[in-house]
């Protein structure tokens, strides 16, 4: 047990909480002693050295070996999930609300709307409601599931909410500039009608970021393009 404890607290780049490694590693354990104690029931080790001498025992060693590293490996994968279980989570639920293919029933049912994510991280607000303003220092990204939701920015002396600068959809992210720049809130974001929003913590985005390469993309692409919008506004502001 001390052998796969320590293994799966301290070789990981990413280390886990003690508390999962040390449940993780007792899981393995057990499940392999109880395995040891099935195969000493179904081979006959007396039998199989009695016929073979030593390279009988030496398959069964070799069998205990196998299904030792294969539990080892098995809950080294739970360790992981366990401690980024709701990064995966929600990963999977962004793969089924946002693929251009429909998901398949099993996948919808799973994580169509998984309540364990709606309890810790949704958000609803009525239409009208400032989401967060500009000049917050709250790092968080948000993701958009319903409504709509409206971005302004406030110049000096500018009455509330400001320059509309652009409009978020349901199935995009919005507010991660704070998360990249870690800066304040650059601007202020407002429920234009009643919406659904998930706010995720800065490490939760940073790891479903890291484990779906598909959604990194798509956020690049976000980003540009809101880039080349407010180019192109500040281009006709200039002309003006």
């Amino acid at each position: 047990w001390l052998f796969v404890f320590l293994t799966y607290a301290r070789l990981p780049p990413r280390k886990p909480r003690l508390r999962t490694a040390a449940a993780s590693a007792a899981l393995c354990v057990a499940s392999y002693v109880i395995l040891a104690a099935l195969l000493s029931l179904t081979l006959n080790v007396e039998r199989y050295g009695l016929l073979y001498g030593i390279l009988g025992n030496l398959i069964v060693g070799l069998i205990k070996v196998y299904f030792f590293f294969w539990l080892y490996f098995f809950f080294t994968e739970l360790c992981f999930t366990l401690e980024h279980f709701d990064s995966l989570l929600f990963a999977r639920f962004h793969r089924v609300v946002s693929a251009e293919k429909p998901a398949g029933r099993i996948e919808r049912t799973l994580f169509a709307e998984p309540s364990r994510l709606v309890k810790r991280y949704a958000r609803d607000c009525k239409a009208g409601e400032t989401i967060f303003a500009q000049g917050d220092e709250d790092r968080s990204a948000l993701y958009l599931y319903r409504g709509t939701v409206e971005i302004y920015l406030a110049q000096p002396g500018e009455t509330p909410p400001g320059t509309l600068l652009s409009t978020v959809e349901e199935g995009e992210f919005f507010g991660e500039m704070a998360w990249i720049l870690e800066e304040p809130r650059s601007a202020m974001a407002v429920a234009k009608t009643d919406c659904t929003v998930f706010v995720l913590p800065p490490e939760l985005f940073e790891r479903f970021l890291s484990q779906d390469a598909d959604a990194s993309r798509r956020l690049v692409e976000l980003l540009a393009g809101r880039l080349k919008a407010n180019n192109e506004r500040l281009s006709k502001a200039d002309s003006r």
